[in-house]
Formats: structure tokens, C-alpha cells, sequence
């Protein structure tokens, strides 16, 4: 009797540890979509061109767009690479 409860405890362990990388992959695809969104964005005003009456603002949004989409890329990939490792 004693071994099928640890086989349950050993199921439900491994449950939850599914259930926690399920959820981390959830939680990276959202990232990565929003990355995507900024990035997207970028894009699109760049190639768009910025006539010569831009204001200060639009080319603030292309600055700060670009920075919070290197500076979110690099620490959202070490976030989840040391996730990961603490999972397994």
C-alpha cells in the first residue's frame, strides 16, 4: 500500500511539474506576442518614413520602442532560461 502512495505522490509531482511548464510556455507565447506587437510597430514607422515635419515624439516612439524591445527581448530570455533550469 505503502508503494502505491508514493506512486500517486510521484504522479501528482509530475503533474504539477507538466502543469508549470504548460503554463511557463503560456506564459513566454504572450511575451513573445507582445514583443512582437513592439517590434511591429517599429517597423512600421521606420518604414513609414518620418516626413521632415516629425515631431520630437515620433521619434521618441521609435527610440523607446526599439530600447523596450531589446532591453524586454534580453531580460524576458534570461528570466525564463533560469525558469527553466529551477523547473527541471
Amino acid at each position: 500500500m505503502k508503494s502505491d502512495d508514493n506512486n500517486d505522490d510521484n504522479n501528482d509531482n509530475n503533474g504539477d511539474n507538466n502543469k508549470s511548464i504548460e503554463n511557463l510556455e503560456n506564459l513566454i507565447n504572450l511575451v513573445d506576442a507582445r514583443l512582437d506587437v513592439v517590434e511591429k510597430m517599429t517597423m512600421y514607422k521606420y518604414l513609414e518614413g518620418l516626413s521632415v515635419r516629425s515631431t520630437i515624439s515620433e521619434y521618441n516612439f521609435i527610440y523607446n520602442a526599439y530600447l523596450i524591445a531589446n532591453t524586454s527581448d534580453y531580460i524576458i530570455t534570461n528570466f525564463f532560461r533560469l525558469s527553466y533550469m529551477l523547473v527541471r
